[in-house]
């Protein structure tokens, strides 16, 4: 097992204890190797929303932790899609692709920033306390 990989895991799983915003969560996958590390999360938040992100690590060439795959899929209590930030590639004329945000109304724009789990929960902390009278 790696243990850098472990050692950001680990952090990813403490970001959702400590976030006022998640009430549950439930690992789907954690696959962790001397080269490689996969997870999968589903969260439940404060108002019955979903958050469930996946990610694929492996170290560079200069034996650094690089992000391959990502996806932060947010979605509301009717399953309807709040936004997702990922970088699939079927979007390849965007700017940024294949970084991309799938908002809820149906658009989708590049990216700029591969987004981490703390940016991802940090707006969603934003928009549902702002939300909450």
């Amino acid at each position: 097992m790696n243990q850098k990989i472990t050692t950001r895991f680990d952090h990813y799983l403490q970001l959702l204890i400590e976030t006022p915003v998640i009430v549950h969560f439930t690992v789907l996958k954690r696959n962790i190797t001397r080269k490689d590390g996969r997870i999968r999360v589903k969260a439940i938040l404060i108002d019955g929303e979903l958050l469930e992100f996946a990610e694929y690590l492996a170290f560079d060439e200069v034996e650094q932790i690089a992000t391959y795959t990502y996806s932060f899929h947010w979605q509301d209590r009717q399953k309807q899609l709040v936004r997702r930030w990922d970088n699939t590639k079927h979007f390849p004329k965007l700017p940024y692709a294949p970084h991309h945000i799938h908002q809820g109304d149906g658009t989708v724009t590049g990216n700029p920033t591969v987004p981490s789990l703390e940016t991802v929960l940090a707006e969603i902390e934003q928009a549902l306390l702002k939300a909450d009278p």
